[in-house]
């Protein structure tokens, strides 16, 4: 049976929840939740995705920030108002709110960059500690994430060398600003009725291909029919698709 209990690794700052077939796995796979959620909200695309990667092990971290850290005491408060049930444990966030002075994209830029190289560090550590621990080759490692989570997938993935096997941006900002350590295939998704002109993706999502064609990241791109900022079946499958295809099998694995 899968192990969901949330847990610790020595040397990693991150607690994870983990799932898939824990022995003689081909793969590790990292879910990235986004802003507001934790890593349990992931299990259930994780044993979807199970059914397709039947040798991977899916890794789902918390991120490190709670959201009553990093929001003010007046925001806290009209937030336990309107949500008197409001879990704050499980309401978690990748960054803290930039400092940077407004009107200074200079300063923006390196505000942006300051707060989100430490999660991608705890994150490849968490990765590096895991792929050790299961005897897999750094090449077995896919990311994927959602939302905010998409963000930290696409930062982690290019920071990663040797690259990893695969990276999915699913509903994601990227801002580049960085230089890249490695190049991984890459897969954008993006709801069709988020690329509306009323909604903000409309504007970020066209600043994250940019980006990645800046960059010389190999990608390709998936706009969902129908969908808004969330999950179908159809985009299940095609996370499921692209994972298989830039995954190890476990016959490959056991060639190595």
């Amino acid at each position: 049976m899968p192990n969901t209990a949330l847990q610790r690794i020595d040397g990693s700052g991150l607690r994870f929840h983990l799932s898939g077939k824990l022995e003689h796995g081909s793969s590790l796979v990292l879910l990235l939740h986004g802003s507001g959620s934790h890593g349990a909200n992931l299990l259930p695309l994780a044993t979807r995705l199970a059914a397709v990667l039947p040798g991977a092990l899916f890794v789902l971290p918390d991120a490190p920030q709670s959201m009553r850290e990093i929001l003010s005491t007046v925001q806290v408060a009209a937030t336990e108002r309107e949500r008197p049930d409001m879990n704050w444990e499980q309401s978690r966030n990748w960054v803290r709110p930039s400092d940077s002075a407004v009107g200074d994209p200079h300063a923006q830029r390196q505000a942006f960059l300051d707060m989100i190289r430490p999660p991608v560090r705890g994150l490849s550590r968490l990765a590096d500690l895991l792929l050790a621990q299961y005897a897999l080759p750094r090449s077995a490692l896919a990311i994927y994430g959602f939302s905010q989570g998409g963000m930290m997938a696409l930062y982690l993935g290019i920071d990663r060398d040797p690259a990893c096997a695969g990276v999915i941006c699913h509903s994601g900002q990227f801002f580049g600003g960085t230089e890249p350590r490695s190049h991984p295939r890459t897969l954008l998704l993006v709801g069709a009725q988020e690329l509306e002109p009323s909604q903000a993706m409309s504007q970020i999502y066209p600043i994250a291909v940019n980006a990645l064609r800046g960059l010389d990241i190999p990608f390709e791109e998936h706009v969902a029919p129908g969908l808004r900022h969330g999950f179908n079946a159809e985009v299940v499958e095609r996370i499921g698709v692209f994972l298989a295809a830039v995954l190890p099998s476990r016959e490959t694995a056991a060639d190595a």
